[in-house]
């Protein structure tokens, strides 16, 4: 009986080392951890585009200006501390503002709506409905998507604080500034030459504008720590808006 590397064995060896090399090498690279690939940084201003042409596409959703600090002078002897309602793109829109009439004191909610080219608003003294020329609306937001799009678009030194979560959505943080006059539909009366802190809320995923928090003097007569907080909602949901009860064209 013959022992150690035959002719045959000898030829095969080759193969064996080949194969013994494999389950090592196969071994070493079950064992080794997967490399976490680095994410790619996050522009701000890219994202802040991104908002932007979302803005510019959007075809309605619900919105809630509201004051944190402060007041906004809405009409002689008025003040706004909050509006909010819907919108639909291009023309139509309903808002509701709550506000305050400085004398006599007293709390007063005045509506608006814009439709089939058409606007409406609530009477300051009796709360009854009448058409009036679109003109004269303290707030105007036929071009709400691009008038917000105008705002993000103008935004100074952009910075991204981190990621949030707004109602149960994955946001970026973003924060910049703007001056006064960029939000003269957005709060009535501003006043030009005041730079006003802005943070955004914008969805990872979509790009969507879900919040936006402005801080700073925007109208003359606002306190210098002034605070407003838009909050976006239902966007591009159906939306049907109409005239007030017994007006508009088939009244």
């Amino acid at each position: 009986m013959k022992t150690g590397i035959t002719r045959e064995n000898w030829r095969s060896l080759p193969v064996l080392l080949v194969f013994a090399a494999s389950l090592v090498v196969l071994a070493a690279a079950c064992g080794a951890p997967t490399p976490t690939p680095t994410p790619e940084p996050v522009d701000p201003k890219q994202e802040l585009q991104r908002t932007v042409q979302r803005l510019i596409d959007l075809q309605s959703a619900s919105f809630d200006l509201e004051h944190i600090v402060g007041s906004t002078n809405l009409l002689p002897g008025v003040i706004m501390h909050r509006a909010y309602g819907q919108a639909v793109v291009p023309g139509q829109f309903e808002v509701t503002v709550e506000s305050e009439l400085l004398f006599p004191r007293s709390y007063l909610e005045i509506g608006m709506i814009t439709v089939d080219g058409a606007s409406y608003m609530t009477n300051v003294l009796n709360g009854e409905w009448a058409e009036v020329p679109p003109d004269s609306l303290p707030i105007n937001l036929t071009d709400f998507g691009v008038t917000l799009a105008g705002i993000v678009d103008k935004v100074q030194d952009p910075e991204l604080l981190g990621e949030e979560e707004v109602d149960g959505t994955d946001a970026y943080r973003i924060s910049g500034s703007v001056m006064s006059e960029d939000l003269v539909v957005l709060v009535p009366s501003a006043a030009t030459g005041f730079q006003v802190a802005l943070e955004m809320w914008v969805e990872k995923e979509t790009g969507a504008l879900r919040q936006a928090l402005i801080t700073g003097q925007v109208v003359a007569t606002d306190v210098v720590d002034a605070q407003r907080k838009l909050t976006l909602d239902d966007i591009d949901d159906p939306v049907t808006i109409s005239p007030p009860p017994g007006l508009g064209p088939d009244s």
